[in-house]
């Protein structure tokens, strides 16, 4: 791969400064007199620069809170974390991550989703009585500081007594997407800190399985 795009660039060059038409199907003659030498000296820059640029986009996560990367926990890769928030009910708890999403988050970049029941992103489950005793359900999309990617984030809402469980779960949307550098736990953080401090209560979390799990 990278010894065809230098022989590209070189057959590109030879062609722009040759005097003579340029014949693809012979070798092309380099003078070290001449410009065409130049590429010989770009080339492997030129390369690095690629490559480097090319780290710098699969490693979309940016700091913080990318440090629980996850390798295919989904077959892509996924996130799952459960939130316990003490002393504050659910229709209340719904209301701020609703609010929370229709602002587009912390940093702007959650985006509001329509649910199957016809409201954007939370839905009350309540009338329908549901056994596990889910009271509302939702979805978001995010993307990625350097708007390369979008993750969707799920949640179930509990009653929990006089608390509310979350179950929220992010996952990579793009195909193939085995590691994710840490952004579907970024992802669940940065909403979720923000449900937090609006509540007023101290932010906490826990694995609900070996997704996202910590180096």
């Amino acid at each position: 791969g990278c010894l065809a795009l230098c022989n590209w660039i070189r057959l590109k060059l030879a062609r722009r400064h040759a005097s003579e038409p340029f014949d693809p199907s012979q070798p092309t003659k380099l003078n070290p007199t001449s410009k065409s030498t130049m590429q010989d000296l770009v080339c492997p820059k030129l390369l690095t620069f690629l490559v480097i640029l090319h780290a710098a986009i699969v490693k979309a996560c940016v700091p913080p809170d990318c440090n629980n990367p996850d390798f295919g926990s989904c077959g892509n890769a996924c996130c799952k974390l459960i939130f316990m928030l003490e002393n504050a009910g659910a229709e209340q708890v719904a209301q701020t991550l609703n609010e929370t999403i229709k602002e587009g988050g912390p940093d702007g970049r959650f985006y509001e989703v329509k649910t199957a029941e016809g409201v954007m992103n939370i839905a009350d489950l309540r009338p329908f009585k549901v056994p596990t005793g889910v009271a509302f359900i939702g979805q978001t999309i995010h993307t990625t500081a350097k708007r390369i990617y979008n993750d969707t984030i799920n949640f179930a809402i509990y009653t929990n007594d006089a608390s509310t469980r979350i179950d929220a779960f992010s996952t990579s949307q793009i195909a193939g997407a085995y590691g994710d550098d840490g952004q579907n736990f970024k992802n669940l953080n940065v909403l979720m800190k923000a449900v937090y401090s609006k509540l007023g209560i101290t932010y906490s979390f826990k694995h609900a399985d070996k997704s996202c799990s910590a180096p």
